[in-house]
């Protein structure tokens, strides 16, 4: 286990870089709507959407990073956080069980988030 505060490799959030207000505008969620973040490190973007209080929105954060996780689910669990889990996975080899895409958050090293809205599927 790794005892920095953060995975090495590990930059600057890009939730620090955005202007929350466009963002959650541009994500337009609706209830019942479904998001993965994926490589959520801390979860940053899981916790604020958590925290719209959305009608049946459910939030899935996934990471390789067993101690962000870890930190993410005790966030989770001291806010009383509903319709919101987090996995330790590798993103690229792992889709959550039951998950029907909504929307897909990807923060990289570079600030980008590629948000993708997939409908009909099954």
């Amino acid at each position: 286990m790794n005892s920095d505060p953060k995975p090495i490799g590990a930059g600057k959030s890009s939730f620090d870089l955005i202007d929350v207000d466009i963002f959650a505008s541009a994500l337009a969620l609706e209830p019942g709507d479904t998001v993965l973040d994926a490589a959520c490190g801390p979860g940053r973007y899981t916790l604020f959407l958590a925290g719209r209080k959305i009608p049946e929105l459910q939030v899935v954060a996934v990471d390789l990073w067993e101690d962000g996780i870890r930190g993410l689910r005790e966030e989770i669990s001291n806010g009383g956080l509903e319709g919101v889990r987090a996995e330790v996975a590798d993103i690229s080899r792992f889709i959550p069980d039951g998950f029907e895409t909504e929307t897909v958050l990807e923060a990289g090293p570079v600030l980008y988030l590629s948000l993708f809205r997939f409908h009909g599927l099954p």
